[in-house]
């Protein structure tokens, strides 16, 4: 999906004044704002004086609230280092199919777009190559374009042939560079994909359902490179292979994977739900489709 961030193949940013709007937004939650107050809750807890409501803090209270911050970033880290791992099993997986296609494959069409086999892989090593400052750069040199900045970013990653594009695929698998810190939204990147050039290639693998959750717990909480919120929003989705669950009002139920991939615009998963939510979400999903065309 996406990406540079922003995916053609998945959905696409609509405005500029949006897209700014989401650039701002990342550079104030990495903006370095001193606190010259030193009651100030922005500060480390290790080094305040006084709690919320201005009492004195011990330094056993104030250890404990930094023992308990210092708890919250390792779960975090340790959350975080399992998307990863997932992201990288993926991407591997996808790499072994990619590895037995001849010529007539690469140049199949895919569900992403115009896009055929190797533009998608080319794609998808062009988002694990992009830091936050190149994709801001890359971006800005587009005009906030986000067609122009995925086109000339595959093309960058494609290589002479099919074989070239897939070693250079090979190189990212293990790459953790992303423009954010949305990393559920980068391996919802790589397992939409893959499917968007397995499933017109009637390729057996899917992604395990462990990677297919946290990607659709994602999706169903907001639009990123996708309008998936947008999407589910007054359906409740649940998934009949895995735990996943979210919402509330006509059931759509269906593998986790259609789940997914009807959230990320894919109509022809759509076939694959069951429940009278159905017909609502098959008419936004086919409604964006034919916009985006």
């Amino acid at each position: 999906m996406d990406l540079g961030v922003f995916d053609t193949g998945i959905a696409k940013i609509r405005t500029r004044d949006e897209c700014c709007a989401t650039l701002m937004a990342r550079f104030e939650r990495h903006r370095c704002t001193p606190a010259a107050n030193p009651h100030d809750r922005r500060l480390d807890p290790a080094l305040r004086t006084t709690d919320d409501a201005g009492r004195p803090m011990t330094l056993r209270s104030r250890h404990g609230h930094s023992n308990t911050a210092r708890m919250w970033v390792d779960m975090a880290k340790s959350r975080d280092d399992h998307l990863w791992a997932l992201v990288h099993a993926e991407r591997s997986a996808l790499a072994e199919d990619l590895s037995d296609l001849d010529a007539e494959q690469w140049r199949h069409p895919t569900l992403c777009g115009k896009w055929d086999v190797e533009e998608v892989v080319a794609h998808l090593t062009a988002a694990a190559s992009l830091n936050q400052w190149r994709w801001f750069q890359s971006m800005l040199g587009a005009r906030f374009r986000v067609d122009v900045h995925n086109q000339r970013r595959m093309v960058e990653h494609r290589g002479s042939d099919p074989g070239a594009t897939l070693t250079q695929f090979k190189a990212i698998i293990a790459s953790t560079t992303a423009p954010s810190g949305h990393t559920p939204a980068y391996l919802g990147e790589v397992v939409v994909h893959a499917q968007d050039i397995r499933q017109p290639l009637a390729l057996p693998r899917t992604p395990h359902v462990d990677a297919l959750t946290p990607v659709a717990d994602f999706f169903a909480r907001r639009n990123f490179t996708v309008a998936s919120r947008t999407a589910v929003a007054g359906l409740e989705l649940r998934a009949d292979d895995g735990p996943f669950g979210a919402g509330a009002g006509p059931l759509v139920t269906g593998s986790t994977l259609a789940l997914v991939m009807s959230m990320a615009g894919r109509a022809p998963y759509l076939d694959q739900l069951d429940g009278p939510g159905v017909a609502t979400l098959r008419a936004r999903v086919q409604g964006d489709t034919a916009q985006s065309r």
